[in-house]
């Protein structure tokens, strides 16, 4: 089976749901013994049931999308964080509370809407029409069958229609939202002090000192764990002179991705720029446009020479090249520029043009119709494309080969023979790859070390080679005589002291403000440096210190000037001592604009909330319970 769905579509696709089964197997029938005797429901809902494999596909669901999303920074522990098992149930149970809901209103979805929304959808389109085989093949890409996608969508228009039905008139009033804009856009400016352990120079311990830190804290002085494993590896580069591309695929690829051969109409222009600042006053901008019609003037004049006349004048980067910007689309161009320039005509000479780096003076050199690269001029680079995800593919088979004998009960050594590769030691290594020898060790250390002794781990792919680790042996840490890692001890213990100092600092700091005197008071008769921020918002970050999300949430906690934070706050192994500078408020919006989008957002946020209590409400008014409750803990 597991062959089969190797050879029936691209490799990446496959990986997906060959790690989702991985996954899904080792939540299923590997935690808490559910196996395949307890396939009953997994929870009701006014008596009707929530089957196992409804659920199954739920979470399978959830755990592709957060894939999906995290891409390379995904880990299986973001199962647990966001607790993925018990958010699948809970959406199964939602999208039946509101479907129970909408047939009492007698709110429904006709097939209709439905086939609209798929037919206009562009990920289903080649050329600009829907094409259906492209329709499987993106839904079957996501493990999914048009039976499927198009049941999934319903229950989501669903529940759209509910939330227009029961929350369209949600409104958020003016003063409500003047109340969000002075929360939201406030601004403070904040003293402080900042006790960085690292300033603490003048610490010495002694020999005795660091013997007696070092047998408290013997723990930190082991020697890594290490490990022996034995490997295959399926290295693309064994396949690249076995496997041929046909012409059909390469058709197919073409027509699918036309979009990618596509040039747009694009233009040839030289340009003369007269810089203004961004912030610069209308006098400023005033002057350099004057400036700029002077030379315009020149420019209309046949006598002169374009290129020369932007070597001469022109401040941008491009006038040591006689102003030349080679060939560009509309896109690539800021817009008022883009705009005079593709309404010109070869030769034209344009008057000055404001774009927020200046005033622009534009000769059109040449102007190019959009076009679409054929498939005989982009074929031999279409080759290159599939050949090196076939080749890929096909180590990926082989490695899959190997995987699916292990997992029939043959040795590694067996999984080898069948797939003709040598079975490869390597170790003891540690966790950070040192005895391991790779360019880039982290995917096979992660995978050697959180694979169990003497069992198979999943397929690793690392730079264009799949690999199969077995990790037959671990060496467990031993304690390092003293005599080794002296120096260690001596730094570790430094550092401790220097925070301790750094901390104690502080704290006599802040029981001088528990006395009423203000950090300027303090920073005078104390001799210490005082430092200031300029504006920062609730965003988190502050340009004098970082993200510090602790010292913005304190900060806007202090109403009053000089009023000081009651506590220390500890930000990067530093500590900080803060009290209030001052305090900007917004009396208004900035225009309509502004308002508009901040209502908008709101009564956004407002629909939600009221979407999750009426969920709530809904469960306090029908019957749900859940019968494995063991298994969404």
């Amino acid at each position: 089976m597991l062959r089969y769905l190797r050879e029936q579509s691209g490799s990446w696709i496959i990986k997906i749901i060959l790690g989702l089964i991985i996954i899904i197997f080792a939540f299923f029938f590997g935690i808490g013994g559910f196996g395949p005797k307890n396939h009953g429901p997994v929870a009701k809902v006014n008596n009707k049931p929530i089957t196992f494999g409804e659920y199954k596909e739920s979470y399978e669901s959830m755990v592709q999308q957060i894939r999906a999303r995290l891409g390379e920074n995904y880990d299986e522990k973001v199962l647990e964080k966001f607790n993925v098992k018990k958010a699948a149930l809970d959406r199964l149970i939602d999208e039946r509370l509101v479907f129970i809901a909408s047939e009492k209103l007698d709110i429904k979805v006709i097939g209709k809407e439905i086939s609209s929304f798929i037919n206009d959808h562009p990920y289903f389109k080649i050329n600009g029409k829907f094409n259906f085989d492209k329709y499987k093949r993106v839904l079957a890409s996501n493990s999914m069958t048009p039976e499927m996608y198009e049941a999934s969508q319903r229950r989501l228009f669903i529940q759209q229609k509910m939330k227009n039905f029961l929350f369209d008139n949600v409104i958020v009033s003016d003063l409500e939202l003047l109340e969000w804009q002075k929360y939201f856009n406030s601004k403070l400016k904040i003293n402080y002090f900042k006790f960085d352990p690292a300033q603490y120079k003048d610490i010495k311990p002694g020999k005795e000192e660091l013997k007696d830190y070092y047998t408290k804290h013997k723990d930190k002085y082991k020697t890594p764990a290490r490990r022996k494993v034995e490997y295959l590896k399926f290295s693309s580069e064994d396949y690249k002179n076995n496997i041929d591309v046909a012409q059909k695929d390469m058709k197919q690829y073409y027509e699918e991705n036309s979009a990618l051969y596509s040039v747009p109409e694009k233009v040839e222009a030289r340009h003369i720029l007269i810089k203004t600042a961004e912030n610069a006053d209308e006098n400023a901008i005033e002057k350099a446009r004057k400036q700029a019609m002077k030379i315009y003037k020149l420019a209309i004049d046949k006598k002169n020479d374009f290129a020369e006349l932007a070597k001469k004048y022109s401040q941008g980067p491009s006038s040591k090249n006689g102003g030349d910007l080679g060939s560009f689309s509309a896109k690539e161009m800021v817009k008022p520029f883009a705009t005079a320039a593709f309404s010109m005509k070869p030769g034209e000479i344009s008057k000055p043009v404001k774009t927020r780096f200046g005033w622009h003076i534009i000769q059109l050199i040449a102007k190019h119709k959009p076009a679409t690269k054929t498939f005989e001029q982009v074929k031999s680079e279409i080759k290159k494309i599939i050949l090196a995800k076939k080749i890929s593919d096909r180590a990926y088979y082989d490695a899959g080969d190997a995987f699916d004998a292990v997992v029939d009960g043959d040795s590694l050594n067996q999984a080898g023979l069948l797939t003709n590769r040598k079975v490869i030691k390597a170790g003891p290594f540690s966790k950070d790859g040192t005895g391991l020898g790779l360019r880039n060790p982290e995917q096979f250390v992660k995978a050697a070390f959180s694979t169990m002794l003497n069992e198979i781990s999943n397929i690793i792919e690392i730079d264009n080679s799949y690999y199969l680790i077995k990790p037959i042996k671990e060496i467990a840490p031993e304690v390092i005589k003293f005599e080794n890692v002296q120096e260690r001890v001596k730094t570790d213990l430094i550092s401790e002291m220097q925070k301790e100092k750094a901390e104690k600092s502080a704290d006599n700091v802040l029981a001088l403000t528990k006395k009423g005197k203000t950090l300027t008071q303090i920073a005078k008769s104390a001799k210490l440096k005082l430092n200031d921020t300029k504006f920062f918002d609730r965003q988190g970050y502050i340009p004098e210190i970082g993200y510090a999300k602790d010292i913005s949430k304190a900060s806007f906690k202090l109403t009053k000037k000089d009023e000081v934070y009651p506590e220390k706050i500890k930000f990067e192994n530093s500590f900080y001592i803060i009290s209030l500078k001052e305090k900007s408020v917004p009396k208004g919006f900035k225009d309509d604009k502004d308002k508009a989008e901040l209502k908008k957002s709101l009564e956004n946020q407002k629909k939600e909330r009221m979407f999750a209590a009426w969920i709530d409400s809904l469960k306090s008014a029908n019957k749900v319970e859940i019968l494995m409750p063991e298994l969404f803990k």
